[in-house]
């Protein structure tokens, strides 16, 4: 798990700074500041903590092999693309996620 991104990732969506998700958690504005440039690393409380109030949950499961076939596939395609192509189909990724998200149907 990327830590670092995940973290900021969830405070940037929520529209938070790093003051107000302190203010909000009572965890120091320098410790996210070093837990979003991964020099630290949060305790699992201390995260689940931060992005409860960006309005997310973390959820982890364990798994002696977590690719799937799928996921290999997916790889071997991507290294076929373009830069641009992957970009393209990054985008449409995340368009479609947050629509799945949000509970909006494609049409």
């Amino acid at each position: 798990m990327d830590v670092p991104w995940l973290l900021r990732r969830a405070r940037t969506n929520a529209g938070l700074t790093q003051r107000r998700l302190a203010e909000l958690t009572g965890v120091a504005q320098p410790s996210i500041a070093r837990y979003e440039t991964g020099r630290t690393t949060p305790s699992i409380p201390t995260l689940e903590r931060l992005v409860a109030a960006c309005g997310y949950r973390i959820y982890a499961r364990l798994g002696a092999n977590v690719l799937d076939d799928n996921d290999s596939d997916l790889a071997d395609m991507s290294v076929t693309l373009t830069v641009g192509e992957r970009l393209q189909t990054n985008s449409a990724a995340v368009a479609f996620s947050g629509k799945v998200r949000s509970g909006r149907r494609e049409g």
